[in-house]
């Protein structure tokens, strides 16, 4: 029985299909088919400048974790706070790019198939400062991830977390991520609107401090996840997602070209010994040409 049947039996009023259904029905009307802005009189003060291609879903608004208050953010989680049981269920990706997009992705992948969820929420920082420019996301590795995410869940209302500036500028550098039409994204500096009282998503951290009221109590990390099913612990998850830690840069190509011209150079003296040598023959064969023909004639 797999998970879509397994929560129609359990909750037929409640399973995975029906909520799916319920969220993509939210999704659709809040975007315009043409002109991919927000719809309603509670969505205008949240509008996205005309041309701008894609749209920042209000219902889903997540604020980004640091790595500094993980102890704290633990803390306060297990405190015992109350939770209410959610209509949809999404999961929160982070990129760490110590490691490899393959070894992320199919981490997440492996948690996130632990959860009854109807959306996967994926988080990029192409622009973040701490970071070395390599390690910085580019449109490309955003786009594959995405597929990634779309490929292992099919019936996902799959998302992205972006800066809208950020996301505006990938998408004019590659067209493909114009698809995507869909977004959980945070435009920085204006106010997002409140959450649902029965909205919780489930996120690889929880974040230290919320800004507005009513949102701390919103998102569940995903430390609520059955550990021994995923096979790691807290501590090899806490390592997985460390801080970035400033690599080398790489040592630059050692290229001996006074060698190169040296051999250039040794090839071209031996080219022109070659062509001597032939210029050589050349004319020993004419000489003997030549004396062949006088014994003929006699």
């Amino acid at each position: 029985m797999n998970i879509i049947e397994r929560q129609l039996h359990t909750r037929p009023e409640h399973g995975t299909a029906s909520r799916l259904a319920r969220s993509l029905d939210r999704a659709t009307n809040l975007v315009a088919p043409a002109t991919g802005l927000p719809q309603g009189p509670d969505l205008n003060q949240y509008r996205v400048p005309d041309d701008f291609g894609a749209v920042a879903t209000t219902d889903f608004v997540i604020w980004k974790e640091t790595q500094a208050d993980w102890k704290d953010a633990y803390a306060d989680y297990h405190a015992g706070e109350s939770h209410k049981a959610s209509d949809v269920r999404g999961s929160y990706f982070y990129d760490d790019l110590n490691e490899s997009k393959e070894k992320n992705v199919e981490y997440y992948i492996e948690v996130a198939s632990t959860r009854d969820l109807d959306i996967v929420i994926g988080d990029w920082e192409p622009y973040n400062r701490n970071r070395p420019v390599r390690h910085r996301l580019t449109p490309g590795r955003v786009i594959w991830q995405l597929e990634q995410l779309e490929e292992a869940f099919p019936d996902k209302l799959v998302l992205a977390y972006m800066n809208l500036d950020v996301l505006k500028n990938y998408m004019a550098r590659d067209v493909r991520l114009k698809r995507y039409k869909l977004w959980l994204s945070y435009p920085f500096g204006i106010r997002p609107p409140t959450l649902r009282d029965d909205f919780e998503v489930f996120m690889w951290q929880r974040s230290w401090t919320w800004p507005w009221p009513g949102f701390k109590n919103k998102v569940h990390a995903l430390d609520s996840v059955d550990w021994n099913e995923v096979q790691m612990s807290r501590a090899e998850f806490r390592e997985l997602v460390k801080p970035d830690i400033e690599e080398p840069e790489d040592p630059p190509i050692d290229i001996d070209f006074d060698k190169i011209w040296e051999h250039i150079g040794a090839g071209t003296q031996e080219l022109n010994a070659g062509i001597k040598l032939m210029e050589e023959a050349a004319v020993k064969l004419t000489d003997l040409q030549i004396e062949l023909q006088e014994d003929e004639n006699g």
